[in-house]
């Protein structure tokens, strides 16, 4: 079978990353790192600050859907959600 490298990161590795200067989030099991956006969301950068460093599933999906991010937040993705961080081999 083919593999392919995908980045993961744990709950924790997101924690480390919950200020306006440093801001991952975990949506929908995917991990962003949505620093450069913070400043940028249409609802105001206090909205996307509120849930740095955490997963922000619920919180986000109470006011978008899913598509919402799969449709504009591609380029923020750096991994998905895993039992352990680093670069591991999965089915392509």
């Amino acid at each position: 079978p083919v593999t392919c490298e995908e980045m993961f990161y744990t709950t924790g590795d997101v924690v480390g990353h919950a200020d306006r200067a440093d801001c991952w989030y975990i949506l929908y099991n995917v991990v962003y790192d949505f620093t450069d956006y913070v400043d940028r969301h249409p609802g105001g950068p206090t909205r996307v600050f509120q849930e740095c460093g955490t997963d922000a599933t619920q919180a986000f999906s109470r006011i978008h859907d899913q598509r919402t991010v799969e449709n504009a937040g591609t380029s923020y993705i750096i991994g998905k959600l895993g039992s352990s961080s680093g670069m591991q081999e999965v089915p392509c």
